[in-house]
């Protein structure tokens, strides 16, 4: 599956995207694939989550993860690519 650059995604790689109930975009990491659509996890607002979307409305990161703050750090620990 490719996201809205063109790029392949895989299992692990960091994305940002539009998260259910949320205006803005937010980053995740990809967990899954469906048929269509793409699962990622996400920790928001010191919520963890996970959620499908549809590739082409997710964008890859291309360099590492920057520092998240105002997250409980213990979900980022389930996150560990964005801690």
């Amino acid at each position: 599956m490719k996201d809205v650059f063109g790029v392949d995604l895989a299992i692990g790689d960091i994305v940002a995207f539009n998260p259910p109930r949320y205006k803005g975009l937010i980053t995740g990491k990809v967990v899954a694939f469906t048929t269509k659509m793409v699962r990622v996890e996400y920790a928001q607002s010191g919520e963890y989550g996970t959620t499908v979307c549809y590739p082409f409305d997710t964008a890859r990161r291309s360099g590492p993860a920057p520092a998240v703050s105002g997250v409980d750090p213990e979900i980022l620990a389930k996150l560990p690519n964005l801690g």
